[in-house]
C-alpha cells in the first residue's frame, strides 16, 4: 500500500509538470520524471463510451479549437481533438492520453495520484476495471485514488480495499468528526486540503488521529515553503523547480 516518506514532504507533480508542457498530457507527465519528482497527479475521466481519459476540465473549451463535454464524446472522437496551451503556442498541440497509455508509461520511481472527475457514474462494473488497469501492471503500492466526489467511495472501498483512498476538500476542511466518519466507513485516511484554508494546529490534529494531509493548490516557492513548515505530508506543485532539497528536507 502507497506510504509517504517519513521526514520529508512528498512533491507531486500537477497535472504533471504545466509550467513546461501542455497539462496533463504524456509529454507533462515525462517532464515530471526528467525532474526527478517522485509522483505526479492526473484527472481521470470517462468517454461516452466508457473508456477512461486523462482530462481535467468539464468542458473541452479551455484546451481545444472545440466546445462541448469532454464526458459525452466518444473515445475516438476525443482522440482526434488536439489540445493546447494558449498562453504557450510554441508548445503546439498532442493528444488527450488514455489512463492506459499513462499507467504504461509510469516510470518505475513514481507514484500516481488519480483523480476521479465528476459528470460519470460509478457502478460497481466501471470501478472493478478501473481498479483492474492498476493491479495487472502491478500499481497499486504506488497509486493513490483521490476525488471532491466523495460519493464515489462507498464503491471503490468495496471493489479496492488494498487501495489508498484520498478525499479531497474545496474551500473549509472537514470536520474530524467528518474525517472518522469517512476513515471508519470507507478505510480514507488521506485528506486532501485546498492551501490557505487550515493552521499548523489543524495539520496536527488531523496527524495526531492517523490521517496524512496532502495539499493541493500551491502555486508558488512561497507557499510551499510555508507548507513545509506546516509539516504536512505531500503536496502538489506546478513547477518542479521549487522543490529543492533544501526547502522539503525538514529538520529532524
Amino acid at each position: 500500500m502507497f506510504a509517504y516518506p517519513r521526514n520529508s514532504a512528498f512533491l507531486w507533480g500537477h497535472r504533471g509538470v504545466p509550467t513546461q508542457a501542455i497539462e496533463n498530457t504524456l509529454e507533462s507527465f515525462s517532464k515530471a520524471a526528467q525532474s526527478n519528482l517522485p509522483g505526479f497527479e492526473c484527472d481521470v475521466q470517462f468517454s461516452k463510451d466508457g473508456v477512461p481519459f486523462i482530462f481535467h476540465d468539464i468542458s473541452l473549451h479551455r484546451m481545444s479549437h472545440v466546445s462541448g463535454i469532454a464526458a459525452e464524446c466518444d473515445i475516438s472522437t476525443l482522440r482526434k481533438i488536439p489540445v493546447r496551451n494558449q498562453d504557450h503556442p510554441e508548445w503546439g498541440q498532442a493528444t488527450i492520453p488514455l489512463l492506459t497509455e499513462v499507467l504504461d508509461e509510469l516510470p518505475p520511481h513514481m507514484a500516481i495520484n488519480l483523480e476521479l472527475k465528476g459528470m460519470f457514474s460509478w457502478p460497481k462494473e466501471r470501478a472493478e476495471r478501473f481498479v483492474a488497469d492498476l493491479s495487472e501492471r502491478k500499481l497499486i503500492d504506488r497509486t493513490i485514488i483521490s476525488s471532491f466526489h466523495h460519493d464515489y467511495f462507498p464503491v471503490l472501498a468495496e471493489v479496492a480495499p488494498h487501495v489508498v483512498l484520498a478525499t479531497l476538500w474545496k474551500g473549509p476542511i472537514p470536520t474530524l468528526e467528518q474525517a472518522l466518519h469517512y476513515r471508519n466507513a470507507w478505510g480514507v485516511h488521506h485528506l486532501h486540503w485546498e492551501w490557505g484554508y487550515f493552521t499548523a494546529q489543524d495539520v496536527a490534529m488531523f496527524q495526531q488521529h492517523g490521517f496524512y494531509i496532502d495539499v493541493w493548490g500551491v502555486h508558488c516557492e512561497q507557499d510551499l515553503a510555508k507548507a513545509v513548515l506546516m509539516n504536512v505530508n505531500a503536496m502538489s506543485i506546478d513547477d518542479p523547480t521549487w522543490g529543492t532539497a533544501q526547502v522539503v528536507l525538514r529538520l529532524a
